[in-house]
């Protein structure tokens, strides 16, 4: 059954200290914000998108709009927070929560996280990239938490039923995933360029042979 895909995109990405909103920070010549959304369309296992804005995102607000995008107000108040009132606000249930700083992403490996849910049967699901990911980077993240012995990290992809949303706790599966598609999210001007770096690799004609064709690009 496909779920609907929920991009974040109401941050205030003062970490990128630039006067332009991240999600329209360009990234090989076009907003950031448009590699998230397209990889979603282009998933097969996606029905819907959405994107979240909020007051700190009045121009992403405006570019969707104009895009065709279907966009959700938030308070911008946190990521959870925000998360939360997107999900009531459009009366969603199953939900793919994509961070806006993913350009990464491809329908490919959305496809294989929504199946890698639903067969875990659990309402929920977080996405993690192991810390020695990152560090082959040359990248320190924020946040790392241990599990079973592992350090991990969330890297922005998320799952959860959204008749559930209200509840404190709820049973999460945790997939792990060392692949740069999930774990290089740009939030400091060093992370940009490393993804534009491995875009130009992951876009060789050798590492996209035999992927499905997707929807149209947006404009």
């Amino acid at each position: 059954m496909a779920v609907a895909a929920l991009v974040m995109a109401g941050g205030k990405g003062s970490r990128m200290k630039s006067d332009v909103e991240k999600p329209l920070i360009l990234f090989h010549g076009r907003p950031m914000i448009l590699y998230a959304i397209e990889a979603a369309e282009n998933a097969t296992t996606v029905k819907d998108v959405y994107v979240a804005v909020s007051p700190n995102t009045p121009q992403t607000s405006q570019k969707m709009r104009e895009l065709g995008v279907k966009v959700v107000e938030t308070l911008g108040r946190n990521y959870v927070a925000d998360m939360q009132i997107a999900i009531k606000r459009m009366a969603l249930k199953e939900t793919l929560i994509l961070s806006a700083d993913l350009p990464l992403l491809d329908a490919a490996i959305i496809d294989q996280i929504v199946r890698y849910y639903q067969a875990s049967g659990k309402p929920a699901l977080t996405v993690m990239a192991p810390l020695a990911g990152y560090r082959r980077l040359k990248l320190e993240p924020d946040l790392k938490i241990k599990i079973d012995g592992k350090t991990l990290v969330p890297v922005g992809v998320n799952f959860i039923n959204g008749d559930l949303i209200d509840q404190p706790e709820v049973d999460e599966e945790i997939l792990v995933m060392n692949d740069v598609r999930v774990l290089l999210n740009v939030n400091t001007v060093k992370e940009l360029q490393l993804a534009e770096k491995y875009y130009r690799k992951l876009r060789t004609p050798a590492s996209v042979e035999g992927m499905p064709e997707g929807k149209p690009r947006l404009a």
